[in-house]
């Protein structure tokens, strides 16, 4: 993955670049931060949609606005519409990388599609879902 990240800044892509890795969320809560603010360019202290969809596309992911709209509905913990807090952020950052890497076992062509069975797909999704 680290070979995708096609960044301007070069300190930021080692940020992202040990975030993809998970290191910034583990070992470095303080990166995490800098990357969050990066990425909350009004500076309201939460990731709306649109800057969401800029984070995940420095990320090397291409996620469509109907799903960057449910993301943000459903990681926005305040109820208020007001955006993603830092450690929902962080939350729906692993969440869609963990997902990613998974669909990503199942399309073994790269085609961004694969056939999986009920079963398979439970396997790849329940991990992920908070109960």
């Amino acid at each position: 993955m680290l070979g995708v990240l096609t960044l301007q800044r070069p300190v930021f892509h080692v940020l992202a670049a040990t975030w993809m890795l998970g290191v910034v969320v583990l070992e470095r809560p303080f990166l995490s931060w800098v990357v969050f603010l990066r990425f909350d360019q009004d500076r309201s202290g939460f990731i709306d949609a649109r800057e969401l969809g800029e984070a995940f596309r420095a990320f090397g992911y291409s996620i469509s606005p109907t799903l960057l709209s449910l993301l943000v509905r459903k990681f926005d913990r305040s109820g208020r519409g007001a955006g993603i807090a830092l450690d929902n952020f962080i939350e729906c950052c692993l969440i869609i990388k963990g997902l990613t890497d998974r669909f990503k076992e199942k399309d073994v062509s790269l085609t961004g599609s694969c056939t999986l069975s009920y079963e398979s797909f439970m396997l790849m999704v329940l991990p992920f879902v908070s109960g």
